[in-house]
């Protein structure tokens, strides 16, 4: 059988064996080769960390390395150093510490007041409800840069600026990725759980607590662990609001910034690469919840 492309697209060619197999096909090489777009940075990145500052100025991209360095991971660690305002240096352990419990517990409050909202505008039809949705909406077309000047203003007479509690004062962002697609998914959801609550003299904080969310969990962690994934590269918020307690991306933006960084590239890879380990951990851990298409029902007739 003579294979056709016009037949296999428009005709029911398309669902012959033989057709489905060289479409798998074509897809499968296409797939491969965008992976591999995406792998080869982090590859060249590896492979440059083992090099002295002269040989990646002459060719980074000459494997294998003339001479391999492996003390450039090393100086990572002793290089990798962040100035406070009191005049002291947070070094590397200190930068994990401050990112670890400002990208988990910041997702966890960031989401919180969407996971919240987002609940209110799919399930109460109320008086504000459409305007509250599009006001929303709005307001995330605003430029962030925008409208920092006043955050910071406000931040500053809060007495939340340089302060841990500064987390706490983010809660009130809702909006994004998020926000939109709890909603979307909060829409989808059954009311029947809710009126059968009701009957049994449940409140609205039991069908909340007890039913949406549960309902919501596989989202909710695919969304935390994005969110996890976002906070943990932020540099410029911690750099704005929080300068005595900078992070491993506060870190490796401060050391690019600095002439041992510019001059000496494999250690700045070998700090970027020791920053993404962490991260890179958790989402190998949370992928099936991430990948998988998880569909919740039980609704009898």
């Amino acid at each position: 059988m003579k294979f056709s492309l016009k037949k296999f697209l428009v005709g029911r060619n398309r669902y012959d064996k033989k057709s489905v197999r060289i479409g798998l096909a074509i897809c499968s090489i296409v797939l491969f080769i965008w992976s591999l777009t995406l792998i080869y940075p982090f590859v060249w990145a590896l492979i440059n960390t083992f090099k002295t500052p002269m040989q990646f100025v002459d060719n980074s991209f000459n494997f294998p390395p003339e001479k391999w360095r492996f003390d450039n991971w090393e100086k990572a660690f002793t290089k990798l150093k962040v100035p406070l305002p009191d005049g002291t240096k947070e070094d590397l352990w200190g930068l994990i510490f401050n990112s670890f419990w400002y990208t988990f517990i910041g997702a966890f409050l960031g989401m919180v007041p969407c996971v919240m909202f987002s609940y209110a505008v799919a399930k109460y039809k109320f008086k504000f409800c459409k305007f509250l949705y599009t006001f929303s909406v709005i307001i995330m077309m605003i430029p962030f840069y925008g409208s920092m000047p006043a955050n910071v203003k406000v931040f500053n007479e809060w007495g939340l600026t340089d302060n841990p509690f500064f987390l706490i004062g983010g809660m009130g962002c809702i909006g994004g990725s998020t926000w939109l697609i709890m909603t979307s998914f909060m829409e989808s959801l059954p009311w029947t759980y809710a009126e059968a609550v009701f009957i049994d003299g449940g409140g609205h904080w039991t069908v909340f607590l007890k039913i949406m969310l549960p309902m919501c969990m596989p989202i909710l962690v695919a969304l935390y662990v994005m969110a996890c994934i976002a906070k943990w590269n932020d540099y410029m918020t911690p750099y704005m609001y929080l300068p005595s307690f900078p992070t491993l991306a506060t870190g490796i933006f401060r050391l690019d910034s600095t002439g041992y960084g510019k001059a000496n590239r494999p250690v700045y890879f070998a700090s970027i690469l020791i920053s993404v380990i962490p991260i890179f951990i958790v989402f190998v851990l949370c992928q099936d919840q991430i990948m998988n298409n998880v569909t919740i029902g039980g609704i009898k007739g």
